[in-house]
């Protein structure tokens, strides 16, 4: 296995990655997209995939997500990872290629499945339910996990949904402050993710993105993890694939032992996601292409 640095001019920003190539035939390659608190390529999942899928054959892509000073939009983040994609494709040639995504970049995964290159899917913690609801149920669950009782919940929610309401510009700022203001001194306050001050401008631009249109619009296999999520309403979200998810294409996968992620503070990987990954993985994958060298753009 070898790791080539690579810079990527994506719309006019450049991308700094690593691939991570396997040492024998190319069988295919995957492209890594970000969970919303870390978009640096210096992760344990995406180290672990780094690992993990060259030993089958599979090239792995992972950039430094672009800086911002708010939230990168979904649809940006999808852009991003079509051009990596294409990258790829310059690179070797003909071959399957895949995005994986956790989290937030699960999202821009599904964003960026329309794209004809992409022929399989792997998604982590999920949400099918919008990023909006998707933290209500998040920091419901918070609040009881940590002893609050209902009262405190119904106030969450609502300054949660004043901030919300703030954020899509149907709500002013003077009264959106009142309402932080009343509750912002509760014990449960730091546990609900609204700031205690308005910052300048909203940065959050996709609480209202619906998963389920995307996932309607699958032609290619897609294979999910969930664990016992603290931040993503499983079993909701997994109505909406079985509803949604054109017939034949999903595969189902439990994390009893995992969280959000399928890995702990110290970064290690729960073995059942190891496995499962690279055995997906693998059966998706035809047999080797002639590898066609196209170098990328030099740092």
């Amino acid at each position: 296995m070898s790791a080539l640095e690579v810079g990527l001019d994506a719309d006019g920003c450049r991308l700094s990655g690593t691939v991570h190539e396997p040492s024998g035939p190319l069988r295919g390659s995957v492209v890594l997209a970000h969970p919303s608190g870390d978009g640096s390529r210096d992760q344990p999942l995406f180290r672990h995939l780094a690992t993990t899928l060259p030993a089958i054959g599979v090239a792995v892509l992972a950039y430094d997500r672009r800086a911002s000073e708010a939230d990168v939009p979904v649809e940006r983040q999808a852009a991003d990872l079509r051009f990596a994609i294409d990258a790829l494709h310059d690179r070797y040639g003909p071959h399957r290629s895949g995005v994986w995504g956790a989290s937030q970049g699960a999202w821009a995964a599904l964003a960026a499945a329309v794209d004809r290159r992409i022929d399989f899917l792997v998604l982590v913690g999920c949400s099918a339910v919008s990023p909006a609801r998707q933290m209500r149920y998040g920091v419901a669950r918070r609040l009881r996990t940590a002893g609050f009782d209902g009262r405190a919940v119904t106030e969450a929610e609502t300054v949660r949904a004043a901030y919300e309401d703030w954020t899509r510009g149907t709500l002013g700022r003077a009264a959106t402050q009142r309402a932080i203001d009343e509750v912002r001194r509760r014990d449960w306050f730091p546990l609900a993710h609204v700031p205690a001050a308005l910052p300048a401008v909203a940065s959050w631009v996709d609480l209202d993105l619906e998963p389920a249109p995307l996932i309607a619009r699958l032609r290619r296999p897609v294979l999910v993890f969930y664990g016992d999520d603290e931040w993503v309403p499983v079993e909701e979200s997994l109505a909406v694939w079985r509803r949604e998810c054109p017939a034949g294409l999903l595969t189902e996968r439990t994390l009893p032992d995992s969280g959000h992620l399928p890995s702990d503070p110290a970064g290690r990987i729960d073995p059942v996601y190891s496995t499962g990954l690279a055995r997906w993985v693998d059966a998706r994958l035809d047999t080797p292409v002639e590898v066609i060298e196209h170098p990328f753009p030099s740092e």
